[in-house]
């Protein structure tokens, strides 16, 4: 461990801090478990000192980094999650793996702690080919049943993702069963949605990939433009992983 390991957390700089939370994160993540104190108190530092710079009058006494006390278990009361795009991002980047090259390990590392900070119970990134929506990538919290897994195609026209891009239905759906729209989709209930984020993933060069998609097994009032907003610093994290994967390639 290096010296900076050895200061607490408080007594880092903004950039140390980031740098041990991320650290730290790995270790216990690759199965380390002394270093778990360690990633708790830098992660809790780090998540405080994110929501003081981005808090305002409307979120300073109310707002929710969905951040359960150890990181990895699901939250169940219902407070208005993750609600400034900025300090969101930076979290999501400093408790991510973003040190491999390789994409599907840094997009569900992404996916994993955009979850959990906004408090779903599945994150998954699609991609439109040949009208299909194909499942790139998903997270589920634990003790989820399978009902999803990369690489599982349906017809796009069957989707919440296509009638989000094209704008049938909103990118933040709070309650399916108060919209028809979205309630009498057949994938509702085979997906148990209650409730609904999604925006879609935009390459460089302007083409629609796909959606970074979330989804809740129950109503979540809270849902709104904030979370779209905070949804949509993740999707161009994701956009750039995306193409390094493509650029690596070619």
């Amino acid at each position: 461990m290096n010296n900076a390991g050895m200061q607490h957390a408080q007594d880092l700089t903004d950039q140390a801090l980031i740098f041990q939370a991320n650290q730290f994160r790995r270790q216990v993540l690759q199965g380390d478990s002394r270093f778990r104190s360690l990633a708790h108190e830098h992660e809790a530092e780090l998540r405080k000192r994110l929501e003081n710079t981005g808090s305002d009058a409307e979120t300073s006494s109310t707002a929710s980094w969905g951040m359960p006390s150890n990181c990895y278990q699901a939250v169940t009361n219902d407070e208005s999650p993750a609600t400034n795009p900025e300090p969101f991002s930076k979290f999501v980047i400093a408790t991510s793996d973003m040190s491999s090259s390789r994409t599907t390990r840094a997009v569900s590392s992404l996916l994993r702690n955009a979850r959990e900070l906004l408090e779903m119970d599945i994150a998954f990134v699609s991609e439109f080919a040949e009208g299909r929506r194909i499942f790139r990538h998903v997270d589920a919290a634990a003790g989820q049943p399978p009902r999803l897994e990369a690489g599982r195609s349906d017809l796009l026209e069957e989707t919440y993702c296509q009638r989000v891009v094209d704008g049938r239905l909103p990118l933040a759906i709070p309650n399916t069963n108060s919209l028809p729209e979205a309630r009498d989709l057949k994938v509702t209930e085979a997906l148990d949605i209650r409730a609904y984020l999604s925006v879609p993933i935009i390459l460089s060069d302007g083409q629609v990939y796909g959606t970074l998609c979330c989804i809740s097994h129950r109503p979540r009032t809270a849902l709104g433009n904030k979370q779209v907003d905070a949804l949509r610093s993740v999707a161009k994290l994701v956009s750039n992983e995306l193409e390094k994967n493509v650029n690596s390639w070619q």
